[in-house]
Order: structure tokens, then C-alpha cells, then sequence
């Protein structure tokens, strides 16, 4: 568990997609749609802490590989098409402790 009052850039990406098979693995400039978000958070200098919620170990493994602090491992009721963002973000700060979040989603590579 990380402690203090540092800002944690969470980055939620699940498996699943309705329309597009991992969607989150897709490339667009030959850097996933994940590895842009943790290379943002990275990047920026107001976020301490790189956390990737996620169900999936293909994520997990490419979050790690382009510098993810920490990967939690989502349960499957809220890896699913229709669970809020926010409770995706509550199950994540049971992991960290800090009160300020940065939500950086894998589907906005152009943030």
C-alpha cells in the first residue's frame, strides 16, 4: 500500500470490449492504447504514482513494461461492460493511500 498524500494517476483498462477485441492492447503509432495513458501519467509531473486497474494479465504485463508503479488486479464484477468508472476508482484507492486521483482513461490517447 502507498501512503501520504501524493496524486496517483489511475488508469482503469479491462479485457472486455463489445466491439473491439482488446481494445486496450490496440496500437495507434505502434504504442498501445494502455501505454499511451501510463506514458502520460508518467510524463507528468504532478502525478506521483502510476496505478492500472485491470483483469486482465496482457495489460498488466504491457502497463509494467512501459512503467506502471502498480497494477491491481480487478475483480470480475467490476470488470464488466456496464461498471461505473467510479466504482472502479473506489475498489482502487482501497490499494493506495492518497486522496487525490488522477483518471487518465486508455480510450483518450490523444489527452
Amino acid at each position: 500500500m502507498y501512503h501520504g498524500n501524493r496524486v496517483i494517476g489511475v488508469i482503469p483498462a479491462r479485457t472486455g470490449s463489445t466491439r473491439i477485441p482488446d481494445k486496450n492492447l490496440q496500437t495507434i503509432g505502434g504504442v498501445s492504447l494502455v501505454a499511451w495513458a501510463v506514458l502520460a501519467a508518467k510524463g507528468c509531473q504532478y502525478i506521483d504514482t502510476v496505478v492500472v486497474s485491470t483483469d486482465g494479465a496482457g495489460i498488466a504485463a504491457e502497463a509494467f513494461k512501459y512503467g506502471a508503479d502498480l497494477v491491481i488486479k480487478r475483480p470480475d464484477d467490476l470488470a464488466k461492460s456496464d461498471t461505473p468508472t467510479v466504482d472502479v476508482l473506489r475498489h482502487t484507492m482501497k490499494h493506495v493511500d492518497s486522496n487525490i486521483i488522477v483518471l487518465l482513461q486508455p480510450t483518450s490517447p490523444a489527452r
